[in-house]
């Protein structure tokens, strides 16, 4: 499955779970970076874009498990409103390295 199905699959879900009052224990914001990213850069990105009213910025994960390197940035986005988490897009746009933004749930 390419990311962009997965990514509309798990939208699709979302809204699913929110149209019935579902909703998901935990919600983050898990920045992507370009392959060739520097720990610099993502370093510079954390630091330019803090935690945003209910969307709160993770501290790093001090394991050494690929998936905490591959995607070192996260936010809590469980609380945040739709004006919360648009500041925090904002931001992360553009950055250099950044990649993109997946939302990513658990529970329900």
């Amino acid at each position: 499955m390419s990311g962009l199905a997965a990514g509309s699959l798990l939208v699709s879900a979302s809204v699913l779970l929110a149209s019935c009052g579902i909703k998901p224990d935990r919600v983050e914001a898990v920045v992507t970076f370009t392959p060739d990213v520097t720990a610099q850069q993502q370093e510079a990105v954390r630091t330019a874009c803090p935690s945003v009213g209910h969307a709160l910025q993770e501290p790093p994960d001090r394991n050494d498990l690929q998936s905490s390197r591959r995607y070192p940035l996260r936010y809590d986005v469980t609380r945040a409103s739709a004006q919360d988490k648009s500041a925090l897009y904002r931001c992360l746009n553009g950055r250099p390295g950044v990649r993109g933004v997946n939302e990513e749930s658990d529970g329900g």
